[in-house]
């Protein structure tokens, strides 16, 4: 199995709490190649237009406030197609998503202080990818 992670750091619109989001998802090794080529599938109709050739996919960028924004204006966004098609992928081959939320500012760096013991935000989140 391979899980793929990723952070991020927010700010609570309201009160100004900063927060921190862990998040993963579980690929079968044997599945990996497939999903790696589909994915590139999904996101090839969008190269120039909404990514660069090495660009990353961001979901700040494709769900931004620009994004809601330009399909408020146009009816239309490339970057809100291609997350409702990267989902709509996700859903259709049943991919696990798993997240945490952490509001602990000491823990926000997500880096784990005793190289044998991960810090209680990875071990909340591999709890949940076990279960």
């Amino acid at each position: 199995m391979l899980i793929f992670l990723d952070e991020s750091f927010r700010s609570h619109r309201r009160t100004g709490n900063r927060f921190g989001v862990l998040a993963g998802i579980a690929i079968p090794e044997d599945r990996f190649h497939f999903v790696q080529r589909d994915i590139f599938a999904v996101t090839q109709p969008y190269h120039g237009v909404v990514l660069g050739p090495d660009d990353e996919i961001k979901g700040r960028e494709l769900l931004g406030s620009a994004t809601f924004k330009t399909l408020a204006l146009k009816g239309y966004s490339y970057q809100w197609n291609l997350a409702t098609e990267l989902l709509q992928y996700a859903v259709r081959k049943d991919m696990k998503v798993f997240g945490v939320v952490c509001f602990r500012p000491d823990l926000h760096s997500f880096v784990c202080g005793n190289e044998l013991q991960l810090d209680s935000t990875f071990r909340d989140l591999f709890d949940r990818i076990d279960t």
